[in-house]
Order: C-alpha cells, then sequence, then structure tokens
C-alpha cells in the first residue's frame, strides 16, 4: 500500500510538474535557467522516480565561469543517510540559440572525477582552457552533463571505510539513473523537451551505462530514459571462455570483503605522481637503481599489463632513451596520477568480477541486455580494451551498433599504441575521439 501510495505521490507531482513546463516552454527567453531556479523540486522528482523517498534531495547548486567562457553548473545532490552518499551532477553549457534537442550524461571511469576527466584544465595547466570532451560537446550543440560518484574527492585520513560497504554496481547504477531523470527534468523546464538522452560511459563506466539501459528496457516504454549508448574503451559482460580472470579477481575480492577490507588502494599512483612533479629528475625510492622519479612514473603509466598490451598512455622513447607518454601531454598525464581517486569501492569491482565471471546473468544489471535495442557507439583503444566489448555488444538485442578503433600504429605494435587514457587525454583526442562521438549523436 505504502508504495502504490508512492508510485501516485510521483505520478502526480511529474505531472504537476509537466503542466508548468509546458507553459514555460511557450517562451523560450523565460524559460532559460528555469530548471535552476526549480532545482530542488525537480531533484526530489528525480529521487521519487528510482523509488528514494528519504534522504534524497538536492543540497546545493553552484555555478562557475570556466576559462574559456562556458560555463559550469554542479547540483550536489544528497542520495542516501551516510555522510558521504552524495553525488555530483554536472552542467557544461555555452551560450546558446534555440533548443538543445540532444543531450549526453557521459560517465566518468571509477577513480576519475568529472574534473580530472572531463574538464582537466580546471586542475591542469598543461591543456589549454577548451581542452574538454564536455565542452567540445557543448560548442557543437550537445547538452553536455556528466556525474561524480559516490566518494568523489573524500577526505585525508579516513581510516574505516564501512561506508562503501554497499556501494556496488547497482548503486551507482541507480544514482546514474536519477542523474539522467535530473537531466530530462531540468531541461524540460528550459525549453529542451522532455527527450530520452543518450548514456556514456568510459572506462568502468562503461559498465554502469550498459547497466542502466539493461533496466532502462525493461521499463515501461513511456519511463524510459536512454535514447543511445556510447561507451569508450571498456567491456561489460565479457565471454565465459576467457572468465579465468574474473574469476579469480572474485574469490579475492570476496575474501578481502569477508575480512573487512571495503577499498582498493590506489594511492601509489598518488604517490609516484607526486614525485614526479616535484622532483622529476631526483632517484626514485621506488623501482630500479638509476631511475629517476620521472622515469619510474612513465615506466608504470606506459607498460602494457597482463597478457593483453593494455596500458594507460602510449609510449615511445623519450631523449633520455625511456618511456614517455606519446600522445598525452606528460605533465597531463602527471597531474591525473596525482588527482586519481586513491580509495574505490571494492564491493563495485566484486560486482563486475560476478557478472564477468558467470555464464548467466547475475541479476538485471546483465540480465536485461537482450532488451537493449537502442543505438550503441563504441570507441576503442588499441592499446587500451580494444575490442573487448565484442562480447557484450553480441548479447544485446540492438541492430545499430557501430564499433571504431583508434589506431595509431600499425598491427602488432598495439604495446605501444594509443592507451586507455589517451582517448580523453591525447593532445588529439578531440579529432581522433570526441568529434565522431558528436558526429554520430547528431545521427541519432
Amino acid at each position: 500500500m505504502t508504495t502504490q501510495r508512492n508510485r501516485k505521490t510521483r505520478l502526480a507531482g511529474l505531472t504537476s510538474l509537466t503542466a508548468v513546463a509546458i507553459l514555460l516552454a511557450a517562451g523560450e527567453a523565460a524559460a532559460q535557467h528555469y530548471g535552476d531556479r526549480l532545482a530542488r523540486h525537480l531533484a526530489r522528482a528525480a529521487c521519487h522516480s528510482v523509488d528514494r523517498f528519504q534522504d534524497c534531495g538536492l543540497i546545493s547548486v553552484e555555478q562557475d565561469t570556466l576559462e574559456d567562457g562556458s560555463r559550469r553548473t554542479q547540483y550536489l545532490v544528497q542520495v542516501g543517510a551516510g555522510e558521504f552518499d552524495t553525488i555530483t551532477i554536472h552542467r557544461v553549457s555555452v551560450e546558446r540559440r534555440g533548443r538543445l534537442r540532444r543531450a549526453l550524461m557521459l560517465l566518468p571511469g571509477t577513480g576519475l572525477d568529472v574534473e580530472n576527466l572531463y574538464l582537466p584544465r580546471i586542475n591542469s595547466e598543461a591543456v589549454p582552457d577548451d581542452y574538454s570532451p564536455l565542452i567540445y560537446a557543448a560548442q557543437r550543440g550537445i547538452d553536455a552533463w556528466s556525474m561524480d560518484y559516490r566518494g568523489s574527492d573524500l577526505p585525508a585520513g579516513i581510516e574505516d571505510y564501512g561506508f562503501m560497504a554497499d556501494w556496488g554496481l547497482a548503486t551507482a547504477t541507480t544514482d546514474a539513473q536519477l542523474a539522467m531523470k535530473f537531466a530530462r527534468l531540468v531541461r524540460l523546464f528550459e525549453g529542451d523537451g522532455y527527450r530520452r538522452i543518450h548514456v556514456g560511459g568510459y572506462s568502468a563506466g562503461v559498465s554502469v551505462a550498459f547497466s542502466v539501459a539493461s533496466r532502462d528496457a525493461a521499463r515501461h516504454q513511456g519511463r524510459r530514459d536512454v535514447r543511445g549508448i556510447v561507451v569508450v574503451d571498456d567491456a561489460f559482460d565479457t565471454d565465459p571462455a576467457t572468465s579465468q580472470g574474473a574469476c579469480m579477481a572474485l574469490e579475492m575480492a570476496n575474501a578481502d570483503l569477508a575480512m573487512g577490507n571495503f577499498i582498493e588502494d590506489l594511492s601509489f599512483l598518488n604517490l609516484i605522481g607526486g614525485f614526479a612533479k616535484a622532483d622529476p629528475y631526483g632517484p626514485t625510492p621506488f623501482g630500479p637503481p638509476g631511475f629517476t622519479n620521472l622515469q619510474f612514473f612513465n615506466l608504470v603509466v606506459t607498460s602494457p599489463s597482463g597478457p593483453e598490451p593494455f596500458h594507460i598512455f602510449g609510449g615511445a622513447p623519450g631523449e633520455d632513451g625511456f618511456p614517455a607518454p606519446a600522445f598525452t601531454p606528460q605533465n597531463l598525464a602527471i597531474d591525473q596520477g596525482i588527482l586519481f581517486e586513491p580509495a574505490l569501492p571494492l564491493v563495485f569491482s566484486r560486482d563486475l568480477s560476478a557478472i564477468r565471471c558467470s555464464a548467466e546473468p547475475v541479476s538485471e544489471l546483465d540480465g536485461g541486455l537482450p532488451g537493449v535495442r537502442v543505438p550503441v557507439l563504441h570507441v576503442g583503444a588499441a592499446g587500451g580494451n580494444a575490442n573487448a566489448i565484442d562480447y557484450t555488444l553480441s548479447q544485446i538485442g540492438s541492430t545499430d551498433i557501430t564499433t571504431m578503433l583508434v589506431r595509431k600504429l600499425s598491427p602488432g605494435e598495439e604495446a605501444f599504441d594509443y592507451g586507455h587514457g589517451d582517448v580523453f587525454a591525447a593532445t588529439d583526442a578531440a579529432a581522433e575521439v570526441w568529434q565522431p562521438i558528436v558526429d554520430w549523436i547528431k545521427r541519432h
């Protein structure tokens, strides 16, 4: 009875908001930025849309003008009872004329918050003022949104990470659904209409994007949010014939969780990045004798890991003969390492490993893939995850699938080619990755 009453309340609230939006849409100038003024109410409506009726709502709205002149709006949203149960929804906009008919919610990977990955100029002087896939998309008529996951920018000195104990894939998926609903409502009240929007994901964000689409496909057609899917250099489900590594990772994650360890500790990347920036030519305390801090950092981020040629940045010998990033500015690579989130929710990785280890669907997050029939674009990096997405794409119901691989070197040289991090950090990423995404969205 309570659930039915909540759903009726949600429907009534959304109906009232829609009626006001229709009146506002008659005057486009009047609707400009009206969504921000109603953000608190729209956030509550978005909370209700994912059946969150308590401890969910807008905390604050902040706006700032970026160095290139574009505007960023940040919506801080409470999504649970805990101190760190918050997400930040970002929107980048430029001066526009007319309605924005297309929109993208571009989800980052875990460990890479929106500023570090999609707005790097905020924290790094290594790139131009407008170096950003969000700014790039906004300048080309696409409403550009993104979202920081829970745990982004945690304070230093935390000793008990028990608050992450249930921050799994389902949590991130529901948070992303809420963010998409909120974005659609803001767009409605600014005269852009209530159209479905594209969901995108990079790295682990690919799994979140497909999980969102999987859930979305199971909803009534009138309640769906996803117009299309843009995924960049990662997989979701994997071929059971090659799942041994995922099964081993699942076993290890379960053992760690059973011992009360709730995080993946990646602080080493912060540490070596800090040494490389503060004292690049000093001897490293970590690597082989004779290596400098900069050389050791570059060795870590350009070297392939595991049996595949996967690496973060494609590398080539520098003036000293040691490998250095070949496609991404050196200082940007260092800054991203320093700003990488040091503590990631272990249960999120456990959930991904469980899906990849099992030959059968684990939950509605991967079980709904056959019902996903919206258009899909995948962009892979030859030296990153390349075509690892192929099995996932074979599981969905869509017949409109576009794949492209960014390759700069000849076949057989993948160990030095465009890497996982280059797709959003390389000097030519706008031409190689961002523009194809913009073109595809405009066609869909």
